[in-house]
């Protein structure tokens, strides 16, 4: 091999080495920089030394400069930036425990420089904990490479991070809003007052029961009352307007929609009329659009926003649908005399008011109580009734009915007959607590099959209550002092008892 062949090999070997080199060192940075994602989110070691629960301070400014500012205070979490108002208690601990809580998804083999996106980060995250502890978040760019993020606390080691935190940390702001409508807290709400459309409904809890004082004095229903307040304690603003936007110049707070004053303190009387709500008042103007789904609102805090029209409905409660539904009680022992008189109607047209037309048939039970030293030989005097019945049963020659045969009570009409105390006994206790499904404004307008006038005289009172049927059966109504009441319908199958015991031939 002469002396020019050899350098030829030389050469060649020199560009093969570096080649290989060169192949081997570009492998190497393209691992350094993205490196592989090693654990899997929330698997690798956390990225802070820090105690979520004694976290009080928290700020996220944005790489625009965008700031957002949470302060807690004993166990009530605030927003002071980008706004000053109430934050929502269980967003806020959230947020600091995604953040305090944030674990690392690997560690890249080798400094990513530049392209880390640390120098001038996304996201700067800044906490303190009320033991005087406090560190520095920076959230740099994704790698490309998996749904990571370059994330660094207070100059470290660069760690890569789940990048769904990003989502998180976009809409900080508006999420850590507290959007209660009412911000009631804890303690028991005492007084309510709602007007809407002109219609006053004022609620007082008194001596540990609700009662209804406005639009007239009259007993609250717990249960109904509260799943109301239940109800205001959910409701929401929908969106939140800035003190200063140009939507609240067509906001209507000068003509209401609604108010509502809510006091949780228990003051010894109600709102005075001539100031019936004081400071904690929910004003809700007028809608903000033509389609009515939202209306404007004014919070008790003086924050502006808007509510949903299904929310404006939850709101218009009437005294009626929060009135006690016990009608009325009477003691079946404290009875002594019943009457009945039922009508039978011919079915007309639907449109045909209640007991608009003359009845088919009439029949009246009076039954009285035994033994008669307690009430005298005449028994009580029952009411006249308003009209003639058009059949009564014959009258029978009284006379002793058989010992056998005695019950606690007897026919007026017919002594003779024995009477079923039980069918008498599941009569008297439909009233013992006449509890209703809820109450009408006004009475209905179908075609109606009975009307029941009852009276119940007990020693020291007298009650008269009355039914209508609905042709169809599906339907009871009643009227009592002043109300309409839906009826249950065990009332109208107990009055239409054969109250005589079937005697054996």
């Amino acid at each position: 091999m002469n002396f020019k062949t050899t350098g030829v090999l030389i050469v060649a070997l020199v560009v093969l080495c570096g080649m290989w080199w060169f192949t081997r060192s570009g492998q190497k940075t393209s691992q350094e920089i993205a490196p592989p994602l090693l654990p899997e989110a929330g698997a690798g070691p956390r990225l802070m030394d820090l105690d979520s629960a004694k976290v009080n301070r928290l700020t996220i400014v944005d790489a625009a400069g965008g700031r957002t500012s949470l302060q807690r205070t004993g166990d009530q979490w605030r927003l002071l930036e980008p706004v000053d108002a109430p934050a929502a208690t269980w967003g806020a601990r959230s947020l600091v425990a995604t953040i305090v809580e944030l674990r690392s998804r690997g560690r890249p083999a080798a400094d990513p420089g530049a392209a880390s996106g640390l120098a001038k980060p996304r996201y700067r995250i800044d906490v303190s904990t009320e033991d005087g502890k406090s560190a520095q978040l920076l959230i740099g760019a994704k790698t490309g490479i998996g749904d990571a993020m370059y994330a660094q606390v207070g100059g470290g080691e660069v760690n890569l991070i789940d990048a769904d935190l990003e989502t998180t940390l976009k809409t900080a702001a508006d999420d850590l809003r507290d959007k209660s409508l009412f911000r009631i807290g804890r303690a028991e709400v005492k007084q309510l007052r709602i007007v809407s459309s002109g219609r006053p409904l004022a609620l007082a809890l008194v001596q540990g029961k609700w009662k209804i004082t406005e639009p007239a004095e009259m007993p609250g229903d717990e249960t109904e009352i509260k799943s109301f307040v239940g109800t205001l304690r959910g409701e929401e603003v929908t969106e939140y307007l800035a003190p200063n936007s140009d939507e609240l110049a067509f906001a209507q707070f000068d003509r209401p929609t609604a108010q509502i004053w809510i006091n949780e303190a228990g003051a010894a009387t109600q709102p005075a009329a001539t100031e019936p709500w004081g400071p904690a008042t929910v004003t809700v103007g007028g809608p903000d659009s033509l389609a009515k789904d939202h209306y404007y609102v004014k919070t008790a805090d003086a924050q502006f926003g808007k509510i949903s029209s299904s929310t404006l409905v939850s709101l218009k409660m009437t005294a009626l649908e929060l009135r006690d539904r016990d009608v009325l009680a009477v003691p079946p022992a404290d009875v002594v005399s019943v009457w009945i008189e039922k009508r039978t109607y011919a079915t007309g047209p639907a449109t045909q008011p209640a007991g608009a037309s003359a009845p088919i048939a009439s029949q009246i039970i009076k039954l009285t109580s035994l033994p008669a030293e307690i009430q005298g030989e005449a028994g009580p005097a029952l009411p006249k009734p308003v009209t003639q019945p058009t059949t009564q049963p014959a009258s029978r020659a009284a006379g002793p009915r058989p010992v056998e045969e005695e019950s606690a009570w007897r026919l007026v009409d017919d002594p003779r007959s024995v009477v079923d105390d039980a069918k008498v006994k599941t009569l008297l206790d439909q009233f013992r607590v006449l509890r209703v499904e809820g109450y009408l404004e006004t009475a209905p307008h179908w075609p109606v099959a009975q009307r029941y006038a009852v009276t119940l005289m007990t020693r020291s009172a007298r009650y008269e209550i009355n039914f209508i049927k609905s042709a169809d059966g599906q339907s009871t109504v009643g009227f009592y002092n002043g109300l309409t009441f839906d009826a249950p319908g065990a009332v109208v199958d107990a009055l239409d008892a054969d109250f005589r015991k079937a005697v054996p031939k």
